[in-house]
Parts: structure tokens; C-alpha cells; sequence
């Protein structure tokens, strides 16, 4: 016990506000000594979806003028909240694909650009259309999902080229 009180590195995680989660874990070995684990881990707060959404799309907008397609960020936020709870990317793949065959009418040429991160500050928005610059995108959307155990952020942005 000594040692974690006394311990400069153990004072400083254990007195940070980053950390939002410990475990603590003691067990005796073979000579009767005590052995301690302390896990400190930070599961990021529950994001402001709307905050976030319209503050990638004005980094997208910096770069290239776009209207959000409303129909495009439901597939999205799909495609996100399933990335984010860890589905397979070939199983969200296929749904989405089905998703824009029925709208194909409107929407013909699309790519997608999926970033995931712990911090959502990391995403930059000119970086998920670097690749699409010398294209003009009329329209996009745009999904975010977080995975409530683990904090993980995923955001999807389907660019869409028109008919």
C-alpha cells in the first residue's frame, strides 16, 4: 500500500480527472505477499451528435460547397451506430449498398470515407474529402456513432456525385 500512496506516477493517475474507470485487483502469492493491480482507464462521455455532425460538415464546406442529403445521413448514422457496436464491415457494407440500390435514381455515384477515434476533436473533416477535391459533390451525408462501453466514435460520410 505504501508504494501506491507513495508512488509518484500511481498519485498523479489516481488524482486525475481523465481517468473515469478503475479496477482494482489484489491477490496473495506463494510467500504471502499482497499484490495489488490498480487499471485506471477514461471512457469518453456520450458525444452532442448534432454538435459534432455540423461541425464536420462546415470543415467538409471549407473545402467544397455541399448540401446535406437527408436520405444519404440515415444511411450513414446506420452504417455508423453499426461500425461503432463493432458489426462487420462487409455486413454494413452490403446494407448500405442495398440502402442506395432503392434510391439509385438519386443517387448513382457515391463513395464513403469511415474514420473511427476515441476523440472527436482528431477528426478533421478536410481530410475525409482530401481524395475527392477535384470532384464536384453536390451533396453528402453524414453519421456518427459512439459505442457506449468503450467510447469508440465512428463517423461515416457518404459523398454523393448525383444521378
Amino acid at each position: 500500500m505504501e508504494y501506491l500512496i507513495n508512488d509518484f506516477d500511481e498519485r498523479l493517475l489516481y488524482a486525475s480527472n481523465a481517468s473515469t474507470h478503475v479496477g482494482v485487483a489484489a491477490a496473495m502469492d506463494g510467500e504471502h505477499e499482497l499484490h495489488i493491480l490498480l487499471l485506471y482507464i477514461q471512457i469518453p462521455p456520450p458525444i452532442d451528435l448534432r454538435r459534432a455532425t455540423a461541425t464536420i460538415v462546415d470543415q467538409i464546406r471549407v473545402v467544397q460547397r455541399v448540401a446535406v442529403d437527408v436520405e444519404l445521413s440515415e444511411i450513414a448514422q446506420r452504417y455508423a451506430e453499426g461500425h461503432a457496436a463493432g458489426r462487420q464491415r462487409d455486413e454494413l457494407w452490403k446494407d448500405m449498398n442495398t440502402s442506395l440500390g432503392m434510391m439509385s435514381h438519386r443517387h448513382r455515384h457515391t463513395s464513403v470515407a469511415v474514420e473511427t477515434t476515441f476523440d472527436l476533436s482528431k477528426i478533421d473533416g478536410k481530410l475525409l474529402i482530401r481524395d475527392l477535391v477535384f470532384n464536384a459533390i453536390p451533396s453528402i451525408g453524414i453519421g456518427i456513432g459512439q459505442n457506449q462501453q468503450t467510447g469508440k466514435i465512428s463517423v461515416v460520410v457518404l459523398f454523393d456525385y448525383g444521378p
